[in-house]
C-alpha cells in the first residue's frame, strides 16, 4: 500500500551546532527509536529544521504544523490571536 499523507511520520529534528544530518546519524536515530519505543514509531523521514515552535506555555506546535503538512493554509493551521 501506497504511503499517504495521513500515514507518512516524519521526525522533525533541531541539531546541535555543528552537527550533519548524515546517514550514520540518521541510522543512530532510527535505531534508538525502534529499541527503545517500537519499530512502529519509526519515522519515514528525518528531517532537520532551525528551531520547534513553542507557544507562550513551552508546549509543542504540533496539530498546526500536522495541518500544514495536510495543506492547510497558515491561517487555517494558526490562531493569531495576541
Amino acid at each position: 500500500m501506497p504511503v499517504g499523507l495521513w500515514n507518512w511520520v516524519p521526525l522533525f529534528v533541531v541539531l546541535a551546532e555543528g552537527v550533519e544530518l548524515d546517514q550514520a546519524l540518521k541510522d543512530r536515530i532510527t535505531s534508538a527509536i525502534r529499541t527503545q519505543a517500537s519499530p512502529r514509531h519509526v519515522p519515514d523521514a528525518i528531517i532537520p529544521v532551525p528551531a520547534i515552535p513553542h507557544t507562550r506555555t513551552g508546549k509543542k506546535l504540533e496539530v498546526p504544523i500536522k495541518r500544514l503538512l495536510q495543506g492547510a493554509t497558515i491561517d487555517q493551521a494558526v490562531a493569531r490571536d495576541g
